[in-house]
């Protein structure tokens, strides 16, 4: 996964190439997380049907991490997609929360 991602990081063509390779599930669903994880980075320098494709795959359990949110936030408003509204509220909840755990350690 390591890999793919950097490989992809380097050429726009490696980042369609290892987006489409990835995007069947592997073995016994081994690392599905990881894998849809890993397309929403290369989708970032893909089309928007990818981007939207790739978050998408990510649903219903989305990852947590901050970019990965924001990432969705704007991919779903660049579609135009009902899904925009629930996805600001999965974005304001993880700030609100980080806000405070970064306050409770400043304290």
């Amino acid at each position: 996964m390591d890999l793919a991602q950097n490989l992809a990081l380097q050429d726009r063509r490696l980042a369609q190439v290892m987006f489409d390779v990835l995007a069947q599930p592997l073995a016994a669903g081994l690392w599905e997380l990881p894998r849809a994880e890993v397309r929403t980075v290369l989708a970032r320098n893909l089309s928007e049907p990818e981007q939207l494709q790739a978050v998408l795959d990510c649903e219903p359990y989305v990852p947590w991490p901050r970019d990965f949110l924001e990432f969705r936030l704007s991919v779903y408003r660049a579609a135009k997609s009902p899904r925009a509204e629930p996805a600001a509220r999965d974005l304001a909840d993880y700030l609100r929360h980080d806000d405070k755990t970064f306050d409770e350690a400043a304290q």
